[in-house]
């Protein structure tokens, strides 16, 4: 009998990754999806995040040698300081992090149909089922919990969104 990884590995065959001039393509069966099409993240907001992501830190270890000040030397000052530094590092610290949510959740969407008027990946119907049957195959042999979060739906024909979303609950209604 064949352990579970001889099957994942069997099973995962049909999803392999290559990199052809510094693009990553990957295959499902024949489907090709293809990270060319994706949009670089803006200049301005990988600098913005960089200068911004570190200043927390420093202002957390400032505070935290005023705070050891204080407790040598009594002075109330240093305690003050102490808390304002520790206010502004948490006020600098939601920055970056709401850089960076706005990159994940607006610039780069990504939606698998290639009806989809955003759909820059270009899978078809078939192509999102035999995605599905891998993936969710292999969570469930594996005892894996599994979450599906829907999304696309501008595809010009509401039937292609219809029958992908049904697909993917047909497939999971068939393994559990």
């Amino acid at each position: 009998m064949a352990d579970s990884n001889d099957v994942t590995r069997r099973e995962a065959r049909d999803f392999r990754t290559e990199t052809e001039t510094g693009r990553a393509t990957a295959y499902i069966g024949s489907a090709r999806i293809s990270s060319a099409s994706k949009p670089d993240r803006s200049m301005a907001a990988n600098v913005a995040y960089g200068l911004l992501n570190p200043i927390p830190f420093g202002l957390f270890a400032a505070a935290l040698i005023f705070d050891v000040v204080y407790e040598r030397s009594g002075v109330m000052l240093w305690d003050k300081s102490a808390a304002w530094l520790i206010a502004i590092g948490l006020l600098f610290a939601v920055v970056p992090r709401l850089i960076n949510l706005v990159q994940v959740w607006i610039t780069a969407r990504r939606y698998v149909l290639a009806s989809d008027k955003l759909g820059h990946l270009a899978l078809t119907r078939e192509g999102c089922r035999r995605r599905d049957e891998l993936v969710l195959g292999l969570c469930h042999r594996n005892n894996l919990p599994v979450v599906v979060c829907m999304g696309g739906g501008y595809s010009e024909r509401i039937i292609d969104i219809v029958e992908a979303h049904a697909n993917t609950f047909r497939v999971a209604a068939a393994l559990w």
